[in-house]
């Protein structure tokens, strides 16, 4: 069950929910495919909040997540694994009626292909606890529509629960190739990935009913992408995503472009002057993310706008959303490693 607004008139009906998507979905990579914790090259922090419809049904969600490399082999450059913990809430509505809480761990096991490691596919698990919570007092029933406005007592909601709490499963695999690993081959910086990932393995209950049946479908989510070199200042980045469950499909396509002022070099793997982002999507429904943003050696910070461009929906009101996202990451040992994968 979930709840919409129509005409200021709450109202109840049966549905999967849909799982809350980023449009800066590089910056919970975690989230999305719990195998992306098996390409974490050094220890990283990704904090990331969503502000969308500024009125009455406002959507405002805020994420954050730790992810960590594992070690376990004596070749310091190959990374075996990775672990991380995820930390999301939804808050919807004027006054915050529709609220929902999910914490998450994941963990990642690596494959190499190659003795180089310039290949491997990452097998990840996860699993969480999310809590979802509808203060049924806060909303307007037509059933409490009198002559002068809203003034019933009567709530249709006997028998229903105000807050569910499940156990979910996801699962994902994720390829990655990066020919700069091979330290007997020179090449120009070149990365690709693709993943693919489940999520409501386990297809949880997710009932407000007493005694229903109703469980939360399984979802699919396929990305692809990688990172070019169009000079040695220059890097373009272009990636897709998809996302499908049960007759619901959406998908994001685009480019992020990064200027660097000071280029990589073999002993400067990892350059500490400012980057410069610059990306655009195309998301369904005629919507476009724009995306300006600016990092260094450790930090990266981005703020990205939607807009609708529908005809349809040109002068709705509340038909835009803002995103921000602050990413962190910390080198552990003395020589700093060159970012295996263009999200992080």
């Amino acid at each position: 069950m979930v709840c919409l607004l129509h005409g200021g008139v709450w109202t109840l009906y049966s549905a999967d929910a849909q799982e809350i998507r980023f449009s800066q979905y590089q910056a919970t990579p975690v989230y999305v495919n719990p195998a992306m914790a098996g390409a974490v090259s050094n220890p990283v922090i990704h904090i990331n909040s969503r502000f969308q419809q500024f009125g009455a049904v406002a959507y405002r969600t805020g994420f954050a997540s730790l992810a960590l490399p594992v070690y376990l082999s004596d070749r310091e450059e190959l990374v075996t694994g990775g672990v991380a913990v995820n930390f999301l809430q939804d808050v919807a509505g004027q006054s915050g009626e529709y609220r929902t809480t999910s914490a998450q761990l994941a963990a990642a096991y690596n494959v190499y292909l190659n003795r180089y490691g310039t290949q491997f596919i990452s097998f990840g698990l996860q699993t969480g606890y999310r809590q979802t919570h509808v203060n049924f007092a806060m909303l307007q029933w037509p059933s409490q529509l009198r002559y002068n406005g809203f003034t019933g007592n009567n709530l249709p909601t006997d028998g229903y629960e105000n807050q569910l709490g499940v156990f979910g499963i996801q699962a994902g695999m994720l390829w990655m190739y990066d020919p700069t690993r091979n330290p007997l081959r020179e090449t120009t910086p070149m990365r690709l990935y693709a993943g693919f990932s489940v999520n409501h393995l386990n297809e949880p209950s997710f009932a407000w009913v007493p005694d229903s049946d109703h469980a939360l479908s399984r979802g699919y989510c396929a990305q692809a992408g990688g990172m070019f070199t169009l000079s040695q200042r220059l890097l373009l980045s272009p990636d897709v995503l998809a996302v499908w469950q049960e007759d619901q499909f959406s998908y994001q396509i685009g480019s992020l472009l990064t200027y660097q002022t000071q280029y990589s070099t073999p002993n400067n793997p990892v350059p500490s002057d400012l980057r410069l982002l610059a990306g655009t999507w195309y998301r369904e429904e005629a919507s476009l993310v724009f995306l300006l943003g600016m990092g260094g050696k450790k930090w990266q910070a981005a703020i990205s706008y939607d807009a609708h461009t529908s005809s349809e929906t040109r002068g709705i009101p509340n038909q835009y959303a803002m995103e921000v996202s602050i990413q962190y990451q910390w080198f552990t040992r003395k020589t700093p490693k060159t970012q295996s994968t263009p999200l992080f």
